[in-house]
């Protein structure tokens, strides 16, 4: 019998069968946690929708369109508050 001796690899033939070979596996996370996350502390929430979740494409944009409308109208909506209530202190005090 005759016998072929395969050479090594390469390193970056190695790289390139550990990288590209083997899909890597997403962890998910629970329905759950990434709604705890959303309201907490939005940053993580984002991050959780966007790597951890197998949600299509199209379902992790509108998710993070709708979080972000509304992280900006609260924002908005607390400056009017601050100013409004900045205004009806400086008015009362100054007579306006």
């Amino acid at each position: 019998m005759h016998s072929q001796i395969m050479p090594d690899p390469t390193p970056s033939e190695i790289l390139n069968l550990n990288s590209n070979s083997f899909p890597q596996e997403v962890k998910k996370t629970s329905l759950g946690w990434i709604i705890f996350w959303l309201v907490v502390f939005t940053p993580i929430g984002l991050y959780y929708v966007w790597r951890k979740t197998g949600w299509p494409v199209w379902v992790k944009v509108v998710v993070i369109i709708l979080t972000s409308a509304i992280f900006v109208g609260l924002l908005i909506e607390s400056e009017l508050i601050a100013t409004q209530i900045t205004g009806n202190i400086l008015g009362g005090e100054l007579g306006f």
